[in-house]
């Protein structure tokens, strides 16, 4: 009996312990389950989370933001410490804690670096928590990388905003709600005169204004604005100036703030404004330029021609003055503009199919990198992205009209991204194949590809078959030629390649260019001289345009040379068989009416087959040059040169060097 009694006591305490093991085993899925949550919650959170060990600066905890926000996998973060992950320069060392993070939960601003290298702004909670007899540092850190980078733009900013006002050449002043100046930059004190300390804090009537102007008037102006008003006003020293003056006004909550009034000095203007009537109209027409077509080459021609004058006659007077004369800054204006000029007629020769300049094996890749981050120091708000063939083949291109092209479809590609964007620049190496370039009439084989592409406003179907005609542009009056895509078109054409374009509206234009590939070897650009080399000796200069005559002759006189002039080939011939063991070298124009620059080359490499010819032209190096120049010629000029460059070339004929 008794052992029933205890076989029944025996059934319930197993019974028990199977409802109690049941019991514990239901927490403890109910406790994993809420671990798995919680770490759910700890891993996915959108910030950094970590236990530090503040003796050994180990990390003992941390989630996955922690190692994925800086590159690492958990099992590298693991192995790592505070002082692998913080910049030195951040906490003056990155062992040094702020010691209020011994009491209760602090902030503080750091610096991490990623496994990449690269370095994260970051903000960091820290509170000191005991747990179990054991204490840690308790960090919530979060990203603050581009608030900090806002900030510092934000700064740079107002400091690049600040240095325009104070740098502008046009007057501008700010005037508050009171009606009273509350700044005046440099350009607006030395219009009318009075110093800043005069002028801030004053009220209307302004020193400068006289009676001309109410107060009511001016009140009014200020506060709704005007654009493009034209005014007179009396300077300090009692003298009247003129301007064309706007004033925009700033309104918060429909209350007024304070203006922004600039001003345009007409005072020259005005006062010439009769005798410049007539030069204005005479401009105004010369700008009316139409129907250039395929006469653009000879329009080249002949601008260069006159800009060789223009430059000719510079250089002249340059070398006579110092820099600290009173003409050398106009003297170098001059320069800048006819380079300006030359640019244009580089564009019209490019579109005409005018020839190469200087023709050499290069590397793209050199070129593509120069061209593209120099557009980009210049065009701060596109952001430039290269991705280039490591082994690139060389290809014999002319480096400044390719440099033309790219900037023409750089440029393009910022019009097309107004608000900033993304430009993505690629090279690669090619084999094409009959099927792909057969539309485009080129050879088949090995070429260079470089491939621009933007996410600007792209282009539709209809825009897309125009881009290449001359004097095609989407621009409004005045901001384009419609030259740019049409020298990209020509000088690929030129250059043996071709130019293909796709393009989606609304999602971005991508250009490919395709050069033919070299099996010659690159060559290293080598630094030119720029100091002007004198010379003598005897040289006949012949050329039908009796302006390059002229300066060309000065030119070659400074230089050091007796000068011998022809106006035609047939006059050439002439003086040179009477003259010919006194000539040291011909400068020789190539295109002239009758006996053209290959003709008279050709009957004086009879007459004389060692004979030195320099070839000059207002055309660049096209097939009848280059025809020229493989019979023999020394050298090649594009024109309009100054003395520099053409001392240079004189040097290198004389002395035997190829062009």
């Amino acid at each position: 009996m008794q052992e029933k009694i205890d076989s029944k006591k025996a059934e319930d305490e197993i019974k028990r312990l199977k409802e109690e093991l049941k019991k514990l085993n239901t927490e403890k899925a109910l406790l994993e389950e809420k671990y798995e949550f919680y770490r759910a919650i700890f891993d996915n959170a959108g910030v950094t989370i970590n236990l530090v060990d503040p003796e050994t600066l180990k990390f003992v905890e941390f989630n996955k933001n922690s190692y994925e926000s800086l590159g690492y996998t958990r099992d590298e973060f693991m192995k790592l410490n505070i002082p692998d992950i913080v910049v030195s320069d951040s906490l003056g060392g990155p062992l040094e804690v702020p010691p209020e993070i011994f009491g209760n939960s602090t902030s503080y601003e750091s610096r991490v670096k990623t496994k990449s290298g690269d370095n994260q702004d970051v903000l960091v909670i820290t509170k000191y928590l005991k747990t179990k007899g054991k204490t840690f540092f308790n960090n919530v850190v979060t990203d603050i990388t581009r608030l900090k980078e806002t900030e510092r733009a934000l700064k740079k900013s107002e400091e690049f905003s600040f240095s325009i006002l104070e740098n502008s050449p046009s007057p501008i002043m700010v005037i508050n709600k009171e009606f009273n100046i509350e700044y005046v930059n440099p350009a607006m004190v030395i219009l009318t005169g009075y110093n800043a300390e005069e002028l801030l804090g004053t009220t209307f009537p302004y020193p400068w204004v006289d009676e001309i102007f109410s107060v009511e008037t001016w009140r009014e102006a200020t506060s709704k604005g005007v654009k493009n008003q034209e005014a007179s006003f009396i300077n300090k020293k009692g003298e009247r100036f003129y301007v064309i003056f706007s004033t925009t006004p700033v309104y918060r909550n429909g209350e007024f703030q304070y203006s922004l009034s600039t001003a345009l000095d007409i005072t020259e203007r005005k006062r010439a404004q009769e005798e410049e009537k007539n030069l204005r109209i005479k401009y105004e027409r010369a700008q009316r330029m139409e129907a250039l077509g395929t006469l653009a080459g000879g329009i080249a021609h002949d601008f260069n021609n006159l800009l060789m004058g223009i430059q000719g006659r510079t250089s002249l007077m340059l070398i006579e003055k110092s820099n600290h004369d009173q003409e050398y800054e106009h003297l170098m204006g001059i320069e800048e503009y006819v380079k300006s000029a030359t640019s244009l007629t580089r564009q019209l020769l490019g579109f005409a199919r005018g020839g190469k300049y200087e023709v050499k094996p290069l590397n793209l890749n050199e070129l593509l990198s120069l061209s593209a981050d120099m557009f980009g120091r210049m065009k701060k708000e596109i952001s430039i992205h290269k991705s280039l063939e490591e082994n690139l083949w060389t290809s014999e291109v002319d480096r400044g009209q390719v440099d033309q092209v790219l900037m023409n479809i750089f440029v393009n590609a910022w019009q097309a991204m107004p608000g900033g964007g993304n430009l993505y620049i690629e090279s690669e190496n090619i084999e094409l194949k009959e099927s792909f370039y057969k539309p485009y009439k080129v050879k088949s084989g090995r070429y260079v590809k470089i491939s621009i592409t933007d996410n600007g406003t792209g282009m539709d179907k209809a825009t897309m078959e125009k881009i290449f005609d001359p004097f095609f542009t989407t621009k409004e009056m005045g901001r384009g030629t419609g030259l740019g895509l049409a020298s990209v078109y020509g000088i690929m054409k030129n250059h043996g390649g071709f130019v293909d374009v796709y393009s989606e509206k609304g999602v971005g234009t991508i250009f490919k260019l395709y050069f033919p590939a070299s099996e010659k070897e690159a060559v290293k650009e080598v630094p030119v001289s720029e100091s002007i080399i004198k010379g003598s000796g005897k040289i006949l200069l012949v050329d039908d345009e009796e302006l390059v005559i002229d300066v060309g002759t000065r030119m070659l006189e400074k230089l050091g040379y007796i000068v011998l002039a022809a106006k035609n080939g047939k006059e050439a011939m002439q003086v040179y068989q009477e003259n010919r063991d006194k000539i040291d070298m011909i400068i020789l124009d190539m295109i002239m009416p009758g006996m053209n620059g290959g003709d008279v080359f050709e009957k004086l490499k009879e007459i004389n087959p060692e004979i030195k010819v320099l070839l000059s032209s207002g055309y660049s190096i096209n097939g009848q040059a280059v025809h020229i120049l493989e019979k023999g010629c020394r050298g090649f000029i594009q024109k309009p040169f100054d003395l520099q460059k053409l001392s240079q070339k004189i040097r290198e004929v004389l002395e035997g060097g190829g062009h």
